[in-house]
């Protein structure tokens, strides 16, 4: 009766070995997973603050008003051409 149980036990502390190890293993890479998450999650908290800053600053700028130097004002246009085509009409 003592050999069984002495087998057993060793059959159990075999077991619970590798258990442990399964454990460990799981553990070191949840570890690193969580080092590259907090990494990520500084980088992108560092670029939110820096746009929020920007954000910041370009809403306390003076407005330069709506001058466009592509599109002229509507006191700017160019009178109409008394030699301009029109097409006859129907």
């Amino acid at each position: 009766m003592v050999r069984p149980l002495q087998l057993q036990l060793a059959e159990e502390r075999q077991r619970y070995s590798k258990l442990q190890q399964s454990s460990d293993s799981e553990l070191d890479t949840l570890r690193q997973q969580h080092h590259v998450l907090q990494q990520q999650l500084e980088l992108t908290t560092r670029k939110l603050e820096n746009l929020t800053d920007i954000e910041r600053q370009l809403s306390t700028r003076k407005p330069a008003g709506n001058f466009s130097p592509d599109t002229p004002h509507e006191s700017e246009k160019p009178a109409p051409s008394t030699h301009e085509v029109t097409p006859d009409e129907p």
